[in-house]
């Protein structure tokens, strides 16, 4: 059987941390076979949900969310699994069936879900459609083709955020507001957004666009959510 499990990174903050454990302890709530990794900058929580944790070196770019945005960046790649299943720290599985996602690998290299405009203050910005960075789903030996180019683009537009005047690129070409410009740029989804666009294949990864239940943004009573991605953090 194909080696699957979930990954996890927290960083910068030990409340990170802290939603990670209950993160991990809904997976394995509804999941108890399927192994879990945190990577994290903090001391190793006691907690058996996670099955193992590797310690990684935070950046350190002068910004917190740059920061924990580029050390996901280093989880994803240092990931132990063939197929593996990235969820925010706020995210909760939760149904059993929500081990089922794997199975889109077998025809994709790379699954997400599409922001909406509810939920996201991104797309509403820059009317773009985009992938929310809070659910992936990739394969190992196909992950390098989309991720360095997204963590290069990440880069960039960090150091393009302090530019005077702050520059305009095609993700975010509706934006005048400068603050707004330079607060978009920080985010993971516009970085992504010029890798891996929603609206555009690509020749480099065969990306799959995941239902909304692999990562539900709103209210869970009456819906069919296999992973539940509380609103809480402005993105």
């Amino acid at each position: 059987m194909t080696d699957c499990g979930i990954i996890f990174v927290a960083t910068q903050h030990d409340r990170y941390v802290e939603e990670a454990v209950l993160a991990a302890s809904s997976a394995k709530r509804y999941l108890p076979s399927l192994p879990i990794t945190l990577f994290t900058d903090r001391a190793a929580p006691a907690c058996a949900c996670f099955d193992r944790v590797e310690r990684i070196a935070s950046a350190d770019v002068g910004d917190t969310r740059a920061n924990a945005m580029l050390d996901r960046f280093t989880g994803l790649a240092r990931t132990p699994y063939d197929r593996s299943l990235y969820l925010d720290t706020e995210a909760l599985v939760v149904s059993r069936d929500a081990g089922g996602v794997f199975g889109a690998l077998d025809t994709c290299d790379v699954a997400l879900v599409e922001d909406v405009p509810a939920t996201s203050v991104a797309l509403a910005r820059t009317g773009r459609r985009m992938f929310n960075c809070g659910v992936i789903l990739y394969r190992r030996d196909a992950a390098a083709a989309w991720q360095e180019p997204w963590r290069d683009a990440a880069l960039r537009n960090l150091a393009l955020a302090r530019e005077t005047p702050v520059p305009l690129i095609p993700e975010i070409a509706a934006v005048e507001d400068q603050a707004v410009r330079a607060w978009l740029l920080g985010l993971d989804k516009i970085a992504l957004l010029s890798v891996l666009p929603p609206d555009r294949p690509q020749s480099f990864a065969c990306v799959h666009t995941l239902d909304h239940v692999w990562n539900h943004r709103g209210p869970v009573a009456g819906a069919d959510v296999k992973i539940h991605h509380p609103h809480t953090r402005v993105g």
